[in-house]
């Protein structure tokens, strides 16, 4: 077939395509015209060409896809912010705990509160208003209902503890506290020319050493003076097999806690032992693995007089508070040379200084770090700050003078109004003009009062039945027949209250250390042999009793069955009393020379 037949057969084609494409409309004809426009007819007019023979097609190469342009994202609408759920209400304030040092106080004493408060904006508590902190002490006069509120946005929660305050023991200087009453009585002459008393010659009895007590009868004594007592050491489960010997550390020194419930003695290898006030049951040694530290001078332990678990101590320069419960330790105050004007390491209290019966009042000597004393200090726990410290040096505490020696002791009187020093040396002439010698006083800005006597040892404050601060001591000298007094001298200027005539006692301790809220007018009197030939000899000889300081009233208690020996300090009685004088401890190896110490306890309420 030709190249023109082929393009008539196209042009008829497209011509009959067209006429398919024609409708009818309406009765007559229309075309599509936009189909018939987009069909291309050639040009009949115009020769066609022959065409080139036709090569095989190469195959087209698939062509690759154009990839799709990703579609720009539509932006997402921002969403419309949700409703911010309403916040938790804030929670009500937690009182964990909320306790007293002590539920029962005798008026005058002063009692701790603790509280443990979580999630409070503020804190108050009624009778005193807003607090801060964790305590809060107080003295309160009459029997007291505290409450402590904790408040925070949402409201308030509440907690109640009941402090019961009793009024203190009067005795009237003629009578004797109740405990004493079946002991035997004698009276001591307050009249030197006279020397007519009734207390006879008591020997000590020959009796074998007591059974450990173990809270039965039959390991409980009777005295020859009507006294219960029982031998407390070495009780049963002491875990160090060195401790051999546990004793009262001082006449001095208070054994029992405020309430009773606790006592610490001393023990052979030098640490202090915890054992149940009541029960005489051991606890525990205070050593370095229960935060205790031992370290400079003695550490000087002494009962908080208001908070049964509060051990105060000394380490270094640091007055320390140590909770026997908890066992931590709490700085309460370090002293510096800045406030104290005195180069010093170590403080002290000589193992024979207390504070006052609050526990407000404090009294130290500082040694520096050759051992050499270089004044004393005077400290206001109330108020954490030093009240005055003076130097031994001339211009000091001593006058125009330096002082002439070192203290032997430094502690504050049961009031807080006066200090004592009591000195390493005699007073050297009898009318004590010389400063710096024997027992001193002076007021708590350390301005010096009186001299209380020309001896320096083994002696004591009290107070008597009208609450007046007194020293108590023997006047180690001679004043008649062989017969010395022992003298209560008042602390503000120096004046004799009263002299109860005694026998030339060889040795003696005198303890002053009742909590004056709870008895006064009473002091504890513990006698031994310094030749150590014998348990005490004629009246009072080896003996412990109290000793009426209005009066020269005397009640007798036991024989401390020591014998004395230079070698063996503890071997003195050391005897001491706790807080209400209705328990003594003391110190005895029972009628063996050289034998070990223990400890006994006599008990006294009726």
């Amino acid at each position: 077939m030709g190249p023109n037949r082929i393009s008539l057969l196209n042009f008829l084609m497209v011509a009959m395509l067209s006429t398919a494409l024609i409708s009818c409309s309406g009765g007559g004809f229309e075309v599509d015209q936009a189909l018939m426009e987009s069909l291309e007819a050639p040009s009949i007019g115009n020769p066609i060409p022959n065409p080139s023979p036709s090569p095989s097609p190469s195959p087209s190469p698939t062509p690759s896809p154009s990839p799709s342009p990703s579609p720009s994202p539509s932006p997402s609408p921002s969403p419309s912010p949700s409703p911010s759920p309403s916040p938790s209400p804030t929670p009500a304030p937690v009182i964990s705990s909320f306790t007293a040092s002590s539920a029962s106080i005798t008026k005058g004493q002063s009692v701790t509160l603790s509280w443990t408060v979580t999630g409070a904006s503020s804190l108050s508590l009624s009778s005193v208003g807003t607090v801060t902190g964790t305590s809060r002490a107080l003295s309160p006069t009459a029997t007291t209902t505290y409450t402590l509120t904790a408040t925070n946005a949402t409201g308030n929660t509440t907690r109640s503890v009941q402090v019961t305050v009793t009024d203190p023991v009067v005795v009237d200087p003629g009578d004797d506290p109740p405990q004493f009453a079946k002991l035997e009585a004698c009276q001591l002459s307050t009249n030197p020319a006279s020397l007519v008393g009734t207390c006879g010659d008591r020997p000590a009895p020959n009796v074998p050493t007591p059974l450990l007590y173990d809270g039965t009868a039959s390991t409980t004594y009777t005295s020859l003076f009507g006294a219960k007592f029982m031998r407390i050491s070495k009780p049963m489960g002491v875990p160090d097999t060195n401790i051999t010997q546990l004793f009262p550390d001082y006449a001095k020194v208070p054994a029992w806690n405020s309430d009773g419930t606790r006592m610490w003695l001393f023990s052979n290898n030098g640490f202090i032992n915890i054992l149940n006030g009541q029960t005489y049951a051991y606890i525990e040694a205070l050593t370095a693995a229960k935060n205790f530290t031992y370290s400079g001078l003695d550490t000087n332990p002494r009962w908080s007089h208001s908070s049964p678990s509060i051990l105060y101590y000394l380490s270094g320069m640091t007055l320390n508070s140590y909770n026997i419960t908890t066992h931590t330790t709490t700085a309460v105050h370090t002293f510096t040379q800045a406030e104290t004007g005195l180069a010093c390491t170590d403080l002290g209290m000589g193992d024979e200084g207390n504070p006052d019966n609050t526990d407000r009042y404090w009294a130290f000597f500082c040694q520096n770090a050759s051992y050499v004393q270089q004044g004393i200090i005077v400290y206001d726990k109330q108020l954490n700050q030093v009240i005055t410290a003076k130097s031994f040096r001339a211009g000091g505490l001593c006058g125009a003078n330096a002082c002439p020696t070192s203290t032997n002791w430094v502690g504050m009187s049961h009031s807080g109004n006066h200090v004592a020093v009591n000195w390493n040396a005699d007073a050297t002439d009898g009318v004590f003009t010389v400063r710096g010698q024997g027992q001193e006083a002076y007021d708590r800005s350390l301005n010096y009062l009186s001299k209380s006597s020309e001896k320096n040892w083994h002696s004591d404050v009290a107070q008597m039945a009208d609450g007046t601060d007194v020293f108590v001591g023997a006047s180690h000298m001679n004043e008649t027949n062989g017969y010395r007094a022992i003298r209560t001298v008042r602390l503000s200027d120096g004046a004799v209250m009263k002299s109860c005539m005694v026998p030339d006692l060889l040795a003696w301790h005198v303890s002053g250390r009742t909590d004056t809220s709870k008895l006064k007018g009473w002091v504890l009197y513990s006698v031994y042999d310094q030749t150590g030939q014998s348990l005490g000899n004629g009246v009072f000889g080896a003996e412990l009793f109290a000793l009426n300081i209005d009066t020269c009233k005397v009640r007798r208690i036991a024989h401390a069955q020591s014998y004395w020996h230079s070698s063996h300090y503890f071997s003195e009685p050391h005897a001491v009393m706790n807080f209400d004088f209705t328990k003594v401890v003391w110190g005895s190896n029972w009628r063996v020379q050289q034998g070990l110490e223990q400890a006994y306890v006599s008990e006294l309420s009726p």
